[in-house]
């Protein structure tokens, strides 16, 4: 068993080698070329592209920033090259200087490419569980998807939802269930889901029946497969009990048969 394992690591060992030759070479290359050609912008991006393959950091920096020092109006590639590369390296705020130093225009794959910026770097934030930052550059990713209609704008809700669920999970922790209910509706702005509605149920449960009961209704509506039927039995209790005390005859009755009628449905 062990023989052909150390014969594939042998094989990728060689092809690294191989590869990282093969850098080299084109470094030398676009090297040359750079000294041809010094107006030439473009072959520093290569270049600047070729280190990081090598994770030289420092020197592909050198030929980022040469890049935009040479780069006509309206080029971008060398901006987001060098912010892309700080954004590799953790230096955040710097890769965020870089990408604001692009004017904002109607060009549709510099936008996406903004987009791609902030989505990389909310997905940055998220791997370190700093959620409310995170969801900000989902948020700004989603505006720049949004305005060119790109598909990518669903990627980005993806990320504002988990980051709204693990917020509100945090506060529901530290028993701000307001805090948690108002992170969770803001979610909703962005995509409806029977998981937010669900969770929302049970957050205003204790807070406001009526409320918990409408989330928990939608729920019901869209997947009741996700229920807990104890947990809703005590919403409509609730209801029933808020309703009463107002003196609501009908809607105590009416609720009270509501809760009759899932009960039975339960023991069928």
């Amino acid at each position: 068993r062990d023989q052909p394992r150390s014969r594939g690591l042998g094989d990728v060992y060689k092809r690294q080698t191989k590869d990282n030759e093969m850098i080299a070479y084109l470094i030398t290359k676009y090297t040359e070329q750079a000294q041809k050609n010094p107006g030439d912008y473009s072959i520093h991006v290569r270049l600047g592209n070729l280190y990081e393959l090598m994770f030289d950091y420092k020197h592909a920096e050198e030929q980022y920033k040469t890049a935009i020092d040479k780069s006509p109006y309206g080029v971008y590639s060398s901006y987001l090259g060098l912010a892309n590369l700080y954004l590799k390296t953790g230096k955040y705020n710097k890769a965020l200087r870089i990408v604001k130093r692009l004017k904002n225009t109607d060009h549709k794959p510099l936008l996406i490419a903004k987009g791609d910026f902030y989505m990389n770097l909310g997905d940055l934030l998220w791997q370190k569980n700093k959620y409310h930052d995170a969801v900000k550059q989902y948020k700004i990713a989603f505006f720049y998807y949004k305005k060119v209609d790109s598909n990518k704008k669903d990627s980005a809700v993806v990320g504002i939802l988990d980051c709204y669920n693990k917020i509100a999970d945090e506060d529901f922790k530290h028993h701000s269930v307001l805090k948690a209910i108002e992170s969770l509706e803001t979610a909703l702005l962005y995509k409806e889901t029977p998981i937010m509605y669900y969770k929302l149920a049970i957050l205003y449960k204790d807070v406001d029946p009526l409320i918990a009961n409408k989330y928990m209704e939608k729920t019901y509506a869209l997947d009741p497969g996700i229920i807990n039927f104890d947990i809703y039995e005590e919403i409509l209790i609730k209801l029933v009990k808020q309703y009463y005390s107002e003196g609501k005859d009908v809607e105590t009755d009416l609720y009270c048969l509501l809760y009759t009628s899932d009960a039975a449905d339960e023991l069928d």
